[in-house]
């Protein structure tokens, strides 16, 4: 049930985000946009949407797997595998010229998979997040790349989450960090 009730959330925010062409000029363009960090680290990540105007959006894809450094890394939690498979969707305001500062807010829906290194047990998560992200694109021609940040706060209210006797405490904010490469058609 949670599944679906987040498959209707997503859909819906992708429906909303195309009627804004009512309020705005037409499709202006498309762009797909792939995440070499993700690929570099054993994931992927990958994102489509239209430019309207002077505004981005885009709907996404992204798994990771992490290794028990890197779960104490990026997640500060010692002793643990973690996996994600997430679902999310961005809008931005890019301006017309399409480079440059860009300004807007994400939101993501993480399937989460934690396993203790101690015990091996599993457990999973529901993780949503909500935040505003800024960034610089660098474009040449219809390439472009794009670093941002983004400050994401859990919304979903998830506990910790117990797995073989330890502890897995969901972050309540995440600065996310990262590099895009995108081509607009």
């Amino acid at each position: 049930m949670k599944s679906i009730t987040r498959t209707v959330i997503f859909l819906s925010i992708f429906v909303s985000m195309i009627s804004i062409k009512a309020f705005a000029s037409e499709v202006s363009g498309w762009e797909v946009e792939v995440d070499p960090i993700a690929f570099a680290l054993k994931g992927y990540s990958a994102h489509v949407g239209p430019r309207i105007g002077s505004w981005k959006f885009d709907v996404n894809t992204a798994s990771e797997d992490f290794t028990s450094d890197q779960t104490k890394t990026f997640l500060n939690q010692a002793n643990f595998l973690a996996k994600f498979v997430s679902y999310g969707a961005k809008v931005d305001y890019i301006g017309e010229s399409g480079k440059g500062w860009h300004v807007g807010i994400q939101y993501d829906s993480s399937n989460w998979s934690y396993t203790s290194t101690i015990n091996n047990q599993s457990a999973t998560n529901v993780v949503q997040d909500v935040g505003p992200r800024i960034g610089y694109r660098f474009a040449r021609g219809n390439f472009y790349v794009d670093p941002w940040i983004a400050i994401l706060k859990n919304i979903s209210g998830t506990n910790a989450v117990n797995v073989g006797g330890q502890t897995f405490q969901p972050q309540s904010f995440l600065i996310f960090p990262t590099v895009h490469l995108g081509f607009r058609f």
